[in-house]
């Protein structure tokens, strides 16, 4: 379920921006349906944790999982993802690109976006299942986020490009292509593959905040547009950064409270103005006693577990 909704991520704004409309498209659109069709009938019959007043509960009867799935903010669009309706649009020859009705259907499609509310709950499956560090499933949802944010202000991007053309016929209107075409002659931008890469730069040098220039909004509404790409940009790239720097400093928690320890005893030592030979001696003592001291931390972190799991686990550790 993880890579289809991944799949949705990368390939709803391509199609929906570039208007394809072909037989690949129709068998992506086919398995998706069919899998969150699955996924939703799945959600029917899987036991539900519920917050009571005496605790959280496992539902576990099908007639109340069903209630409370049908309440849940998420069962209108588990239900609209579902359905096949670009496959019967296409079967009946109706073109999503020109008529109402491929409009209307388009914008449905869009609502599968909504169901990245739950890539969270999806990774801290993975987890529960790999045994992966909860450090490394943060690492990689960030790098999924930051991946498809980038693919979303591509589309974006190159959706305004796109007012220079209609069809094969110029328009007339610039864009910031119309600069980007004397500047890289080299590429094709009536070529969709030319045209998302130059929009995959543009959104790179906005979300890493370098921003080189070459690329730059040729119109008012190209302005309005630049500017919610630069603050969602800069926002997510501040995020990525400071969430990824703060878990790469708690990777290995035990290591820096003992070197933490070892600074104290350090200015304890200065300030107090404590002779070489007892600096020396205080010193050695932490440096042996690391091991101890870890396994001071481990008896805090099982502190919570029940009494018969606790011995459990301590025979583990120290048992033959």
């Amino acid at each position: 379920m993880f890579v289809c909704l991944m799949s949705t991520g990368v390939a709803e704004p391509y199609v929906y921006v570039f208007s394809v409309d072909n037989f690949e498209a129709m068998i992506y659109y086919l398995f998706t349906s069919a899998a969150y069709a699955g996924d939703t009938v799945i959600r029917f019959l899987r036991a539900r944790r519920e917050s009571t007043r005496d605790g959280v509960v496992l539902v576990t009867h099908l007639p109340e999982i069903a209630s409370l799935y049908v309440r849940t903010k998420m069962f209108i669009i588990d239900v609209v993802s579902a359905l096949p309706l670009t496959v019967i649009c296409f079967l009946s020859g109706v073109s999503m690109a020109t008529s109402h009705t491929g409009h209307i259907v388009s914008i449905l499609r869009m609502l599968r976006m909504l169901k990245f509310a739950r890539v969270h709950d999806m990774l801290f499956r993975i987890h529960e299942i790999t045994g992966w560090s909860v450090t490394c499933v943060n690492i990689f949802q960030f790098a999924v986020m930051s991946m498809m944010v980038l693919h979303w202000i591509a589309c974006l991007w190159a959706s305004m490009g796109m007012i220079e053309w209609d069809g094969d016929s110029y328009t007339g209107t610039k864009s910031w292509m119309t600069k980007a075409r004397r500047s890289y002659s080299f590429l094709e931008f009536q070529d969709d593959q030319d045209l998302y890469l130059m929009s995959l730069y543009w959104s790179v040098t906005v979300l890493s905040s370098v921003g080189f220039g070459d690329i730059t909004p040729q119109a008012k509404g190209e302005f309005f547009w630049a500017i919610i790409c630069m603050c969602i940009g800069g926002t997510v790239w501040a995020y990525v950064v400071g969430s990824v720097c703060g878990m790469a400093a708690s990777i290995d928690k035990h290591r820096n409270a003992f070197e933490s320890r070892l600074n104290d005893i350090n200015v304890l030592c200065d300030e107090r103005r404590m002779p070489p030979k007892l600096r020396e001696q205080v010193t050695n003592y932490y440096s042996h006693a690391g091991e101890f001291m870890r396994m001071k931390l481990y008896h805090e972190t099982i502190r919570d577990l029940s009494p018969a799991l606790k011995g459990e686990v301590v025979n583990w550790m120290y048992g033959s």
